[in-house]
Parts: structure tokens; sequence; C-alpha cells
């Protein structure tokens, strides 16, 4: 448990080694944006592949991956039926943001601190089931992320997002990594080891990133919002208790129990922010609840996560 704990802590110090380079001035406001698509187009999809490519899987393995993706699906579309109703008991409409709020419950930052989180403490087989998890999530956050956040802007519905969700870098590796694993390739020795590599740098890459957004954040006025605590309550807190005591009670394999409650438990996607720049939203908002939901979790996450490992045994 100590050694668990060592690093969560060290994650997180990571952590402060971005936001502080931040205020130094030693990486500017705009190495978050670059940093973010070296990971998402680069590093995550090297990551993805190399450890599907080297994972030993069986029928059971992947039967829990499915069973994970569609659990993943249904508390995804719970998280933001709740959002619903917490727009109606806090008498929030369209004009002031009642779509960042559904959006913020729906969609979580998994794909950076999510996986970097599940490369510190997980097992493989829950590092697998992390994966199979993001693949239904991205596609759900490239098509409905932007319309939820923008159902008051002049923006539409795009084919073109729905293409960009199935094609992303990350969701490409992942599909190639399981026809990888199912065929048992292997990449030549050469670009096995840069795939390995790169895929290491997710981790401290993820967290420089979210140590940046954070340094770049002024959060002085925003924390007189009473609405921004509950709703960070409810999302990294409230939600992954409720989702963790509903899959005891159901009996669900004990390997997908953990992705998907700390998948859950992550902050909002900061990519709702860059939904609501480009489509004409809220973009106060949006940038807000992402950069609070992001400060509170440097608390919550790692005692939700030794919950998780308590609970594992």
């Amino acid at each position: 448990m100590l050694i668990v704990l060592g690093k969560i802590i060290g994650i997180f110090l990571t952590l402060l080694v971005g936001y502080f380079a931040c205020k130094r001035g030693w990486l500017p406001a705009a190495s978050a944006q670059s940093f973010s698509k070296l990971l998402i187009n680069v590093s995550q999809p090297c990551l993805i592949f190399y450890l599907l490519e080297h994972q030993p899987v069986n029928n059971t393995l992947l039967a829990d991956g499915c069973l994970a993706m569609l659990l993943a699906v249904l508390l995804t579309t719970a998280c933001c039926a709740l959002g619903a109703a917490f727009n109606r008991v806090n008498r929030i409409k369209a004009k002031a943001g009642a779509g960042v709020y559904l959006a913020g419950f729906a969609f979580t930052n998994n794909g950076f601190l999510g996986m970097a989180v599940a490369m510190t403490v997980f097992s493989e087989q829950q590092l697998f089931i992390t994966m199979m998890i993001n693949i239904p999530i991205v596609i759900m956050l490239f098509v409905f992320g932007p319309l939820l956040v923008n159902m008051n802007s002049a923006s539409s519905f795009s084919w073109k997002a729905i293409v960009k969700s199935v094609f992303n870098p990350p969701t490409v590796a992942t599909f190639l990594g399981i026809a990888f694993l199912t065929l048992h390739w292997r990449l030549p020795l050469p670009l096995d080891y840069a795939f390995e590599q790169l895929g290491a740098t997710v981790v401290p890459l993820s967290m420089i990133v979210v140590g940046i957004q954070l340094g770049n954040s002024k959060g002085k006025e925003m924390f007189s919002q009473k609405v921004y605590y509950v709703f960070s309550f409810l999302r990294l807190v409230g939600i992954p208790l409720a989702a963790l005591g509903l899959l005891l009670l159901l009996g669900a394999p004990a390997n997908i129990i953990a992705p998907i409650v700390l998948a859950l438990a992550m902050p909002t996607a900061a990519l709702i922010a860059v939904f609501a720049e480009d489509g004409g939203g809220n973009t106060k908002l949006a940038a807000e609840i992402v950069f609070v939901t992001h400060l509170f979790s440097v608390l919550t996450l790692p005692a939700l996560t030794l919950l998780l490992i308590y609970l594992a045994g």
C-alpha cells in the first residue's frame, strides 16, 4: 500500500513541475496545447499499440473488456442524465451553460490523466480494460461533446465530427493493436522499442499538461461560485462512489470495477473547453469547471485510488 501511495504522490509531483514551470515562465501558455497534440497523436497511440501488442489475452479478458465497454457507455449516459437533473435543481438554462454542465458530467479526462494513473497502479489486465473503455467514450466525446457544449449556439451536427471520432489516432491504434494481438503479429525490434519509449512519455507529459493548464488559469473569482463546489463533489466523489456500489451490487467481474470507477472519478475532460471555443459556446464556464475539477482531483483521486486498491485486496 505504501508503495502505491508513493507512486500516486510521485505522479502528482510531476503535475507540480508543469504548474511551477508555467508560473516561472519556463513553459509558455501555448505549450499545453502543443504537448496535448503530441500526447494525442504520438505518445498515446504508441502506448496503446505497444501494450496491446504485448498483452497476454484470453477469452475471459476479452469478454470482460466488452462488458466494460457496454457498462462505460451506460454509465456515461447516466452521468448525462444526472447533469440534466443538476441543471433543473439549480435552474440552469441553455443560455447559462446547461449543455456545458451536461458534457462536464458525462465526459472525463480518462484519456490523459486516467491513463497516467492506470499505468502507475493497475495490473496489465486492468490497463487493458482501461484502454477498451476509452474506445466508445472517445467516440461519444467527439460526437456528442460539441453538440452538448454548444446546444445554445449556432453550431450544428457535423458528420466530420463523427469521422474524426472514429479515426482519431488513439482509437486507430487500439484497433490496430487488437488486430496484432489477435493475429499474434509483432513489430520489428527497432520499431517496437521506439513505440515503447514514446509510450513511456504518457505519464509525465499528461501530468505536465494538467499542471500547465492549472498554472494558466486565473481561479480567484470562480471560487465564489457555490455551484462549482456541488458540481465538483458530484463529478469527483458522488458519481464514482455510486458506480462502485452499483458494480459491487451487480457482482461485476473484479477486473473491470477499478478501471470503470477510476474513469468516472476523473476531472472533466479539457476538450469541452476546446469544443466551446470552436462552436461559440460558453467558453468561460467550460474553462472554469475544467479548472476546478482538475484542482480538486489532486485530493480526491489519490484517496479513491487507494480505496479501490484496498477493496481489491
